[in-house]
Formats: C-alpha cells, structure tokens, sequence
C-alpha cells in the first residue's frame, strides 16, 4: 500500500499526472513519456518490495540506476552505450556486495555438487 491505495492505482494516477503535464506545460515525446512511466513502475515496486521486505528488495536498486539512466538518455543526455552499461554493471556490482551477505537461498547446496 502506498498513501493507502494499491501501487497500480498510484501509477495510473501519475501516468495521467504526466500525461497532463505534456499535454499543457512541457511537450513529452511518447519515448520520454514511456521512459517516465518505467521509471514509475520501477520506483513503485521498490517501493512495495521495501514495505515487504527490505533486505530482499536491495536488488530492485539494480532497476533504479538502470531505469534513471534510461530516462536521462530519453531526456537528452548524451551517454555512449558502453558508459551507459559500465553504470548499470557498476550498481549491479554494488549491490552484489552489499546484498551477498543479507539474503540467503531459499534452498540448500545440492548434496554431491
């Protein structure tokens, strides 16, 4: 529950916030307007994910960076591919570390393997 409400209707009522907002103040391409809208889900989810379980949401972190930096190249910032990947691997590296020691499997090592 975010403000008390389920996250999809939170997202709907931000999608419509910022389809408003293209439509009367600051024109959007329909890229930079899905580039938005992603980015919303991911920052929802994680959202939920943290009221769920907090340890096992430092993954969607992960998604965070990656859709930032999508909504950064969508908006104009000029990024090579390659520096786009070495900020996502950087964050995937980051949270690798700071996860390995907080969430366990959900089974055992394999007897014999």
């Amino acid at each position: 529950m975010i403000f008390g409400r389920e996250p999809a209707a939170v997202a709907a009522a931000v999608k419509a916030l910022i389809a408003l907002f293209s439509a009367f103040f600051m024109v959007l391409s329909a890229e930079q307007q899905g580039a938005l809208n992603a980015a919303i889900a991911v920052v929802l989810g994680l959202v939920v994910a943290l009221q769920v379980s907090a340890e096992r949401a430092l993954p969607l972190l992960l998604g965070l960076v990656e859709a930032a930096v999508y909504v950064a190249v969508a908006f104009g910032w000029q990024l090579a591919a390659d520096k786009q990947a070495l900020i996502v691997a950087g964050a995937a590296a980051v949270v690798a570390i700071w996860t390995r020691d907080r969430v366990t499997a959900p089974v055992g090592p394999a007897a014999g393997i």
